[in-house]
């Protein structure tokens, strides 16, 4: 699904611009949805208030082509359901592991907290 409002606020900070549907209202943390309007014009019709909180998915591929980061996983053998789920790292071509879990929201969000704070430490 879409980045909690933590992480939409983190990837204000690091000048997240793509398209998304959803958005996070910065004065109750609830969400919105924008299906009609371009994204500035959506941004300045609520004055501001909102910052956007994309799909994962979407957000997976930016990474990847503004930072060179994403999130991967695979299956672990003779363990049902479970996955390792790592952040490759392009450049070096490096995969950092970041947690091992059945898959889920929660492992995707842990991932996104990973990406955001190695953006950070650049």
């Amino acid at each position: 699904m879409h980045v909690s409002y933590n992480q939409a606020l983190a990837l204000k900070e690091l000048k997240y611009k793509g398209s998304c549907i959803y958005y996070t209202d910065s004065t109750n943390q609830s969400f919105v949805y924008n299906f009609e309007s371009h994204p500035d014009d959506f941004i300045s019709y609520c004055g501001g208030s909102v910052v956007p909180a994309p799909l994962k998915s979407e957000l997976n591929k930016w990474f990847l082509k503004t930072h060179g980061l994403a999130f991967c996983y695979e299956p672990v053998l003779n363990e049902d359901y479970k996955f390792d789920f790592y952040i490759y790292v392009e450049t070096t071509g490096e995969k950092v592991k970041v947690i091992r879990s059945e898959f889920n929201d929660e492992a995707e969000s842990l991932c996104i907290d990973k990406m955001i704070e190695l953006c950070k430490e650049e």
